[in-house]
């Protein structure tokens, strides 16, 4: 659903509510990123994507959230 660019760090997140599941294809968009050596994550509801997003680019300004 994003990608997210900052500082050299680029991460792609696949947004899901909490309940909700990934497609097959999905699925494979995320495998083949990651093993072409990205980033590529799934967020289950937005608390799950903002621990996601801070994880890797470090505590963003509050602005953001």
């Amino acid at each position: 659903d994003f990608y997210f660019v900052y500082k050299g760090k680029v991460l792609y997140l696949e947004v899901k509510t909490l309940t909700g599941e990934l497609s097959k294809e999905q699925e494979g968009w995320i495998s083949g990123l990651i093993k072409n050596g990205q980033d590529a994550q799934v967020g289950y509801g937005f608390d799950a994507c903002k621990d996601i997003i801070d994880a890797v680019f470090g505590p963003l300004k509050s602005c953001f959230f």
